[in-house]
């Protein structure tokens, strides 16, 4: 009766916690991308 409610549990055990991270990673590596690229695209548009 005293389990632990599953809102409780770590979100990368299941495998929508491990999806939703790699689709953070893939978003962070993006933003990493475009800010390394935007000055460079404002250089060259200039």
């Amino acid at each position: 009766m005293n389990q632990p409610r599953p809102a409780l549990k770590q979100p990368w055990a299941t495998g929508d916690g491990r999806r939703a991270r790699r689709w953070a990673w893939i978003g962070f590596i993006l933003t990493i991308l475009a800010i390394g690229f935007l000055p460079r695209a404002i250089y060259a548009a200039s």
